[in-house]
């Protein structure tokens, strides 16, 4: 194994993508998959995130502090990530510009575009 994989996430955050619509974003706390369909419109789509720990809590104490990071990603998720994107969508939607490129390090979002 290669020491890129070996010690990939040694107390790291990481984000992968799979190409067309799901993305990965492991943590050394927890994993979040996230899977984006879209809606009937540009301003619309249906996420079915999935939240998985390295072993399951054996407490109530565990189990609590699993939950309240899952809360934790999913309002970072939507906070962050959600009303961003529907900001910049309704700023294309406006026909102010005539084309957008996306920088090198959303390489996620230049393979949903495609």
């Amino acid at each position: 194994m290669s020491g890129i994989r070996k010690h990939e996430n040694d107390g790291y955050d990481y984000v992968r993508t799979l190409v067309p619509n799901t993305s990965i974003f492991s943590a050394p706390e927890i994993t979040q998959i996230a899977q984006i369909l879209p809606g009937p419109t540009p301003l619309e789509n249906h996420t079915i995130m999935n939240y998985l720990v390295r072993k399951p809590p054996t407490n109530e104490a565990e189990k609590k502090a699993i939950e309240e990071t899952m809360d934790f990603f999913s309002k970072l998720t939507y906070e962050e990530d959600y009303l961003l994107g529907l900001q910049v969508q309704h700023g294309l939607l406006s026909g102010a510009k005539e084309e957008v490129i996306f920088g090198r390090n959303e390489k996620g979002n230049q393979h949903f575009h495609r």
